[in-house]
């Protein structure tokens, strides 16, 4: 259930970090490189990308209607079938949010199936990162 506030709702998301199902945008220029996102979402769980989000968490907004239409233009245009998309317009943000598409629907790229792996930890000197990457099949 969603709370009384855009603002609670967007801070009760980002609090979840970034995942298989979430990503943080923080601005878009470039519709081709969105659709990787928009496809690798579709090809596994479905997702939310939050836009106008810094990857720290850190809420910057949307700073130009532009945004809302390379987020369009990537599911229509680049993306094979075309991504069904819903985006919401928030005061602090602009979130998108995408179905799961069916194995025989998958979404590519050019021929190309982007899908998003499960995040995983990668041990370093410092200790575990976890981390979230698309993956071109």
């Amino acid at each position: 259930m969603r709370p009384n506030s855009d603002k609670v709702y967007l801070q009760q998301l980002i609090a979840e970090g970034e995942h298989q199902q979430q990503d943080f945008k923080f601005e878009i220029s470039d519709a081709r490189k969105i659709a990787r996102s928009l496809s690798a979402f579709s090809n596994t769980d479905g997702g939310r990308l939050l836009i106008g989000v810094k990857d720290n968490g850190r809420i910057a907004g949307v700073r130009s209607e532009e945004e809302i239409y390379m987020i369009e233009a990537a599911a229509k245009l680049y993306c094979r079938p075309n991504v069904e998309i819903s985006v919401q317009t928030y005061e602090a943000g602009l979130l998108y949010t995408s179905d799961a598409a069916d194995e025989e629907d998958s979404v590519d790229l050019g021929g190309r199936r982007i899908i998003k792996k499960k995040k995983r930890e990668e041990s370093d000197e410092e200790g575990a990162v976890e981390t979230n990457r698309n993956t071109v099949e």
